[in-house]
């Protein structure tokens, strides 16, 4: 499509203007955020080559529970793994291989992937790691409005685009029902269910880690320890073009950046958000852990805009992008309209339940 290609150009354009401006010595501080790009890349291809390395493997492991699950709960075995793990941490692979159907490895290993299943698999154990125990409900409830409006997005999307959208409200009737839970258990602080996420976490670092040791160990004796196919060519060139698509994009959004800081005043008297909240927002479009680490500066209503954007807009432009345009470009715009339209409805879920609670309030 014509907005993909030119996403490419402006992204290409901006790492070489990156580049460009290393040689007469950062004068624009745009080669720092070339550099920055990198460096976040590094950390996140840290925790995503290993997995990436056995996704065939794992695949192999999880086509028959998925798909008997997927036949229990009349769905589809890539919208069922879709729910709990990362697009870049092998829901869009695990995906595309346990489903035959283009439609759901769509919504699957793309759309719910990037919002519920990075939610789950990542931002929730981050966040109860780094927050501290007084400022967890607001990320709580923030988070809710979030998780609420994934499915909303995905319809929206869905009706945008001109999918069937009697089929894709079959595929995520099931994931509906898991957002109840999802928020019921949330709203309640299940700490069963917070230590289910965390374990989950654990469980795919500790993983990524074992197939990085696999795969050192295929580099560099070109022998493979697992007697199944893995993905030893994939797993060295997809970080490679990632990091060149991350720190172009790094280039491109500071100068979005410098230009929407200008205007934010704007915003900030909209949405009544501090100048923290509206630096939170700015940067999780990157990666939502600054964010978080942003929490304690940030005032009330500023904490749950972030906490419901960091479930739906996280990393729209950062790791998850990368990885997406080296996967499968084609679907970057899709990919993008899901991502913001679902922020879009978190912001607008946000600003309509605060003002419940201030009238609740009032009438009190």
């Amino acid at each position: 499509m014509l907005i993909n290609k030119v996403l490419f150009y402006l992204f290409s354009t901006s790492f070489a203007l990156g580049l460009l401006d290393k040689i007469i010595g950062d004068k624009f501080k745009l080669a720092s955020k070339a550099e920055e790009g990198f460096v976040i890349m590094a950390k996140a291809i840290f925790s995503m080559t290993g997995i990436l390395y056995l996704y065939p493997f794992l695949s192999f492991i999880l086509i028959n529970p998925s798909r008997f699950l997927a036949r229990l709960f009349q769905s589809d075995g890539a919208v069922l793994i879709s729910c709990i793990l990362p697009i870049d941490m092998g829901g869009y692979h695990i995906s595309s291989e346990v489903s035959k159907d283009e439609t759901s490895k769509l919504i699957g290993g793309i759309l719910l992937s990037s919002t519920l299943g990075a939610s789950i698999g990542f931002t929730y154990p981050v966040a109860f790691g780094i927050l501290k125990k007084e400022y967890r409900d607001e990320f709580i409830r923030g988070s809710l409005i979030g998780i609420i409006c994934i499915p909303a997005g995905i319809l929206l999307t869905s009706i945008f685009y001109g999918f069937d959208v009697l089929k894709v409200f079959r595929l995520i009737f099931f994931v509906i029902a898991i957002v109840i839970i999802l928020a019921f258990g949330i709203a309640k602080e299940w700490f069963i269910l917070i230590n289910l996420m965390k374990i989950l976490g654990r469980a795919m670092n500790i993983l990524n880690l074992i197939g990085l040791i696999f795969l050192g160990f295929h580099i560099l004796t070109g022998r493979a320890i697992l007697p199944y196919k893995t993905a030893l060519d994939e797993s060295i060139k997809l970080p490679l073009k990632m990091a060149i698509l991350i720190a172009g994009s790094y280039v491109f959004f500071s100068i979005v950046y410098n230009v929407l800081i200008k205007y934010s005043g704007f915003v900030r008297k909209y949405l009544t958000l501090n100048q923290q909240g509206i630096e939170g927002m700015m940067i999780l479009l990157i990666n939502c852990v600054p964010t978080l680490y942003l929490y304690e500066k940030m005032d009330s209503k500023s904490r749950i805009i972030n906490a419901a954007l960091s479930i739906t807009t996280a990393s729209v432009v950062g790791p998850q992008l990368g990885f997406l345009g080296a996967v499968a470009p084609s679907y970057i715009s899709i990919f993008l309209f899901n991502k913001l339209i679902s922020g879009l409805l978190a912001i607008g879920g946000t600003v309509l339940y605060l003002r419940y609670k201030s009238k609740q309030l009032y009438k009190i």
